[in-house]
């Protein structure tokens, strides 16, 4: 319903409750997840690598194309994203599932293991109507997305992994 109840900007209030003067960049990687297979400029992410983060939390695969789907090179330009995103390797990562469960949730989930990385599962948050925007927009699409509920079980999860991985 407003800015300020997505679930990034909940997250960071959170955050903000818990550190002195955290600093916070937003990335938006739809575009990579559109186009993922073939992508090779990584600028428009340049100014959330210059930024030097000490924490990324990953939400990507939602925009991925479930029915072109390619669990290996979406794996391995997951891995490359990531390297761009945190050249040093010292960021801690936690990374998130779809909202709606989608194909390529298992291949996030191997990627968390195989690196060490807490993974929170997030699909059953579309199971559940109440989580999404349902009767706020006419636009069937954009009904279906996370409303402020679901804004705010997304940042919960997330805020939980932080706590406890702190």
């Amino acid at each position: 319903s407003d800015i300020s109840k997505d679930y990034v900007h909940l997250l960071a209030e959170k955050i903000s409750s818990l550190e002195k003067d955290p600093a916070f960049c937003v990335c938006q990687v739809a575009a990579w997840e559109k186009d993922y297979k073939t992508i090779t400029d990584y600028t428009p992410w340049e100014s959330a690598r210059d930024f030097g983060a000490d924490l990324i939390f990953l939400r990507l695969i939602e925009n991925a194309s479930k029915k072109e789907f390619d669990p290996v090179k979406f794996k391995e330009q997951l891995h490359t994203l990531r390297q761009y995103l945190d050249p040093t390797g010292k960021a801690q990562i936690i990374i998130g599932t779809s909202f709606w469960k989608h194909v390529g949730d298992p291949v996030l989930t191997e990627y968390a293991e195989e690196q060490n990385i807490p993974l929170i599962y997030m699909g059953d948050l579309g199971e559940d109507d109440e989580n999404k925007a349902i009767g706020l927009f006419e636009h069937d699409g954009v009904a279906s997305h996370p409303g402020d509920l679901g804004m705010q079980r997304i940042a919960d999860r997330f805020f939980e992994c932080y706590i406890k991985n702190r």
